[in-house]
């Protein structure tokens, strides 16, 4: 028993440790002293296309953050697969919106 909640442990710190990098991959991203919010309802609109980017940029984080909770028992499988469809279905719906834009 002990056992189990030491392997359960460390791989809890895995993931921790996983999605910190993450964030700090993301902050980097924006660039020294952006932030996400001095984009985001500030006059800037984003086009269909880089919705689309971003949308098909999270499912892929969701397929590898959601298989280290599965394994960590944070997530069933059953949810995860939810998630990532309704995010499937939000990048079908750009998807379309794109197809639309390229027509006008």
């Amino acid at each position: 028993m002990l056992e189990d909640h030491a392997k359960l442990l460390a791989t809890l710190e895995g993931v921790q440790e996983a999605l910190q990098d993450e964030i700090e991959q993301s902050a980097m991203a924006l660039g020294p002293g952006k932030r996400a919010d001095e984009l985001a309802g500030r006059g800037h609109t984003f086009t269909a296309q880089e919705k689309l980017a971003e949308v098909k940029r999270e499912i892929g984080q969701r397929y590898g953050v959601y298989t280290k909770y599965v394994a960590a028992g944070l997530l069933t499988r059953a949810e995860a697969n939810r998630r990532i469809a309704i995010m499937e279905a939000i990048s079908d719906d750009y998807r379309e919106q794109v197809q639309k834009e390229q027509l006008l």
